[in-house]
C-alpha cells in the first residue's frame, strides 16, 4: 500500500510539473499583421512591420503566438526572424492556391529564419525576379527562402515558386531535428531542402517539387535540382513525395558539410515516393541505412535509380515493392550498390535486401560491385543487359525465387563474371525468354 501511495504521488506530482511546463511554454497571444502596419496590395515594403508583429509576442507577458496575415502580396524588402513559438498563418490553408502570397525580391539574407517551436502555414514564397525566361535558364542565387536555425519547427501548406533553394541550414549545419514539413509544392532551381546537423528525426510529408507555375521547368533545375539533400543528418520519415525532372530526388553527402569528416545518419523511410525524369533517384553515402518502399522510380538515359556507395550501412538496407524503369525507353542501372571505405573498414553491419520489386531494360538491373556483401535478391521481376551483374570479389549473396525476363537477343540473365562461390548462392530462379515468343508470332 505505501509503494501504491507513492506511486501515485510521483504521478500526480509529474503531472503537475508537467502542466506548468506545458503553461509557462504554450504559445499565448494572437494578432493581426494588419494592425502593425502589413499590407496586402504588393507595392508597400511589410518585413519591418511583420518583424515588429512577431516581436510582439514574445515579451515578459507573453510566450509566443499566432500572427494572422492578411490575403493579398505582401512586399518583403528585407529579411525577418521568427521568433520562438510563434506562428505566421496565412488567409488560407491552400498549398497552391495560398490567399498570402510573399514577394521576395531582396538578396540580403534568407527571407525567413525561423528560431525554435516555429511554424509558418497557408502562404506563398514568390521570386518573381527569378522567373523570367533568361533567369530560367541561368537563375540567380538568392540566399534560402527559409533557414532553420533551431529545432521543433513546421512548414506547412506552402506554395513556393522562383526559389533557389527552398529550406536549408547555415553552412555549419544546424540542429534543425525534429521538424514536419507537409503539403508543399515548390519550384526551385537548384534545391528544395538541405540539411546537416540534425540530432533527431525530421518528417516529410506530400512535398512536391514541380515545374513553375510561371515558366515551366527551366534547363536549370533540369540538370541541377536536388529535392533532398542531407549532409549528418539523423534520419527521416518520407511518405508520398514527389520530384519531376532534375537532377536526384534524394541524396545522402558523403562527408557532413561542416568539419570534413563522414555524414552520418539513422535510418531514412521513403514510402510510396514517386520520382521521374531524372538523373539519379537515391544516392546514398557516408553511414546510413534506409528503406524504400512502394515507390516509382523514372531515370533519365544513363542515369541510375538507386546507387549505393556508403562507407556503412549500419542501420541496415531496404528496396521493396518499388519498380525501376528508364524515362523514355533509354538505358539506365536500375540499382548499382557497392561500397566506398575511405573511411571505415569492411564490417558485418553492411547488407542489402532487394525483394518484390520490377526493374525492366536495365543495363543492368541490378549491379554487385566488389565490396558489396550480404545481399538478398528475391521475388523480383529483372530484365537487362545483364539483369544481375555480380563483379568477382562479391561474397555472400542470396538471389532466388526471381523471375528474369529476356526480350531481346541482346538481354542476359548473368554477366560473365558471376561464379557462385560456396558461400553465394543462386537458386530456384525463373526465365522467361519472350524472344522465343516473338519468334512464334505468325
Amino acid at each position: 500500500m505505501k509503494t501504491l501511495f507513492c506511486v501515485f504521488a510521483l504521478a500526480v506530482l509529474s503531472s503537475a510539473l508537467f502542466a506548468g511546463a506545458v503553461k509557462e511554454f504554450a504559445p499565448s497571444g494572437e494578432v493581426n499583421a494588419s494592425d502593425f502596419g502589413v499590407k496586402g496590395d504588393g507595392s508597400t515594403p511589410s518585413a519591418a512591420a511583420l518583424q515588429r508583429a512577431m516581436d510582439s509576442l514574445n515579451t515578459k507577458d507573453a510566450a509566443g503566438g499566432v500572427v494572422r496575415l492578411p490575403a493579398g502580396k505582401i512586399l518583403m524588402e528585407k529579411p525577418v526572424t521568427v521568433p520562438d513559438r510563434v506562428i505566421l498563418q496565412g488567409a488560407g490553408a491552400s498549398w497552391e492556391n495560398s490567399g498570402t502570397v510573399f514577394v521576395i525580391k531582396q538578396k540580403e539574407g534568407p527571407a525567413f529564419s525561423l528560431l525554435s517551436y516555429c511554424a509558418v502555414r497557408g502562404v506563398c514564397m514568390y521570386y518573381p525576379d527569378n522567373l523570367t525566361a533568361e533567369k530560367m535558364e541561368k537563375p540567380d542565387k538568392y540566399p534560402p527562402c527559409v533557414m532553420l536555425i533551431g529545432c521543433n519547427n513546421s512548414l506547412e501548406y506552402i506554395n513556393v515558386d522562383g526559389a533557389w533553394t527552398f529550406c536549408s541550414v547555415p553552412e555549419k549545419g544546424t540542429n534543425a531535428g525534429q521538424c514536419y514539413f507537409a503539403n508543399i509544392n515548390a519550384f526551385c532551381h537548384h534545391r528544395g531542402f538541405y540539411l546537416t546537423g540534425a540530432a533527431d528525426i525530421n518528417r516529410f510529408e506530400n512535398i512536391h517539387f514541380f515545374p513553375s507555375q510561371n515558366g515551366g521547368y527551366g534547363r536549370y533545375s533540369a540538370e541541377n535540382l536536388i529535392g533532398f539533400e542531407f549532409g549528418r543528418q539523423d534520419g527521416c520519415m518520407m511518405n508520398s513525395c514527389f520530384v519531376i525532372r532534375g537532377k536526384a530526388f534524394f541524396r545522402q553527402n558523403r562527408d557532413n558539410g561542416y568539419d570534413g569528416k563522414w555524414s552520418q545518419s539513422l535510418g531514412y523511410s521513403f514510402m510510396n515516393c514517386w520520382i521521374e525524369n531524372v538523373d539519379t533517384g537515391f544516392d546514398f553515402a557516408g553511414v546510413c541505412g534506409f528503406t524504400i518502399k512502394g515507390s516509382n522510380i523514372l531515370v533519365k538515359d544513363g542515369g541510375t535509380g538507386i546507387k549505393i556507395k556508403a562507407e556503412c550501412l549500419a542501420y541496415n538496407a531496404v528496396v521493396n515493392s518499388t519498380q525501376i524503369r528508364g524515362y523514355g525507353g533509354k538505358t539506365f542501372t536500375g540499382i548499382d550498390f557497392d561500397m566506398e571505405y575511405k573511411w571505415w573498414a569492411p564490417n558485418a553491419l553492411n547488407k542489402l535486401t532487394v525483394s518484390d520489386c520490377i526493374i525492366q531494360r536495365a543495363a543492368p538491373a541490378i549491379r554487385l560491385g566488389n565490396n558489396a556483401a550480404r545481399v538478398w535478391i528475391s521475388g523480383c521481376l529483372l530484365s537487362g543487359s545483364p539483369a544481375v551483374d555480380i563483379a568477382k570479389e562479391a561474397y555472400f549473396y542470396n538471389i532466388s525465387q526471381n523471375i528474369f525476363q529476356l526480350e531481346n537477343k541482346d538481354m542476359r540473365v548473368f554477366d560473365d563474371r558471376s561464379k557462385a562461390a560456396p558461400e553465394n548462392v543462386i537458386k530456384n530462379n525463373l526465365t522467361e525468354d519472350l524472344t522465343e515468343k516473338e519468334d512464334k508470332k505468325p
